[in-house]
Order: C-alpha cells, then structure tokens, then sequence
C-alpha cells in the first residue's frame, strides 16, 4: 500500500515536500511541491552537492514573516525569500529529500559530525530499550559528547554500571564508536508533546553541562 507521506511546518504550514502516486520515497519525504523551491546549503549558505547533510531552506507562498516578539530567532529564521527550517535533510541520486534531524541534533566528535538520530537508533534497539533519546552534552572541558536518556522495559535490570556498559557496546557494534553515548542515564519516562513528539529542549535543559 502506498502512504503517501509529506512535511510542512509551523513557519511554512503548507506542505513543500511529499511523495507521489507511483513515485513513493521509502523512508523520506519525497520532491519539492510544485510553487515551492528548497536548497541544501552549508553554515554559509552554499549548497552542498548530492547526497549530502545539511539545512533545508524552503521558499514558496504561505511563509510566516517573524516569531512574535522574538526578533533575533526571527532574523536567523527568515532571511529574504527563504525560511531556514532548522532541519537537516539530504538530496540522494533520485531527487529524494531524506529527513536527517534536527540542526542542533548534530554535532562534531573529534573533528567529525554525528548524527545523534543513528545514535539514538542503535541505542533504541537493544531488546531491553523501551525507548530512548539522545542529545548532546558538554563535558568539562566544554567538549560535545553524546548523551543517551533511556526508557528499560518493564521487568529489565534497574540502572547500574554493567547495563550502561552493554548499552555501550551495543551502540558501538551497531553505529560505531563515534556515536557511543560518554552517558546515559535511566528515566521511567521521556517529556512528550500531545502529539507524541518528545521534548528533546527539556531534558538538555536540565543536562546542559555532564560531568
């Protein structure tokens, strides 16, 4: 059966990206919406080449002019024509647009980015994850690394040192070692939308520095 599947936002509420009948992207959110146009641009605003990661800028009829009464988001966001979505997105081979999370749900490890949503991921699978997040984290010398907060089914082992230490070696064996969470801590819940999207700003709020 085919879902046909596709993305708008707050800023631009009408959908700029989706799948077609017969035309399906498994897995992402297909080509641009004919009267809207998108790019791929880097930090500095230069399209990147196929098949790789960065922000999704969108312009097209409907898009909001600023955030009240937030004028410097509002500058970032909106610059000319074109609405900076904060979502990180590659282009494959076909034309595809393909989620890659958030721009602050990325960041550098030893000089090389990671996507904390393939970390999440492997963290995710292991058998006795019910569910999990991952963001990043500040150690003490103002280094990003990887943090994991994770949901344990009912009736796996509590939060000790020796579940943390296979939740490790999991993730390195799935993902490698570049996105091994440096923590992870147990939670019984992670905060969540009414839509059921989880409140990623919550829980860096309260970890903005790990030691």
């Amino acid at each position: 059966m085919e879902i046909l599947d596709g993305v708008g936002s707050a800023e631009m509420p009408h959908i700029f990206l989706s799948s077609r009948p017969g035309a399906m992207c498994y897995g992402g959110f297909g080509v641009v919406v004919p009267g809207y146009e998108a790019r791929i641009v880097d930090e500095y605003g230069r399209e990147v080449p196929e098949g790789e990661i960065d922000e999704l800028l969108v312009r097209g009829p409907g898009a909001a002019e600023g955030y009240r009464n937030r004028r410097k988001k509002s500058r970032r966001t909106f610059v000319g024509e074109w609405t900076y979505t904060g979502d990180k997105y590659l282009r494959d081979a076909e034309g595809y647009y393909r989620y890659q999370g958030r721009t602050d749900d990325r960041f550098k490890v030893s000089g090389i980015r990671v996507s904390l949503l393939k970390a999440e991921a492997a963290v995710a699978s292991r058998p006795a994850v019910q569910e999990a997040m991952v963001t990043g984290c500040h150690n003490a010398d103002g280094l990003p690394k990887a943090m994991a907060f994770v949901v344990p089914k009912d009736g796996e082992a509590g939060a000790d040192d020796a579940l943390f230490e296979a939740q490790r070696e999991h993730v390195k064996a799935q993902a490698g070692p570049r996105k091994c969470p440096r923590w992870i801590e147990a939670v019984q819940d992670l905060p969540k939308t009414a839509t059921g999207n989880i409140l990623r700003f919550r829980l860096r709020a309260t970890r903005k520095k790990a030691g």
